[in-house]
C-alpha cells in the first residue's frame, strides 16, 4: 500500500457522509452546579461499532445500546482507520 493521496481522503469524506451507519450526535449540555463549558460538536459515530461489544445481534441490528437508552456518544467514532465497511 502506498501513501494516501488527496483524492483518497476526498473519496473517504464523501463515502463517510453518505454512509447509512454514520450518526451525528447532538451537542448535549451536561448538568452541573458549575460553569458548563461547551466544547463543540461531537465527532460523528459509527452505528456498526456498539459500546457493548456485541456487534450485530440476532435481529441484525447494532442499535440495542440506543434502544435501551444509551447515548450515541458511546459508539466508536467514524474514522477511516476503524471503519468496518473499509475492511469488507
Amino acid at each position: 500500500m502506498g501513501a494516501k493521496t488527496v483524492m483518497d481522503v476526498t473519496n473517504w469524506s464523501e463515502k463517510a457522509e453518505q454512509c447509512a451507519a454514520r450518526m451525528q450526535p447532538a451537542l448535549e449540555r451536561r448538568p452541573a452546579n458549575a460553569l458548563v463549558v461547551e466544547i463543540g460538536t461531537p465527532m460523528p459515530r459509527c452505528s456498526l461499532m456498539p459500546p457493548d461489544g456485541r456487534g450485530v445481534t440476532r435481529d441484525g441490528s447494532t442499535l440495542d445500546w440506543l434502544r435501551s437508552g444509551g447515548s450515541p456518544l458511546a459508539y466508536g467514532s467514524c474514522r477511516r482507520s476503524a471503519c468496518p465497511k473499509e475492511r469488507e
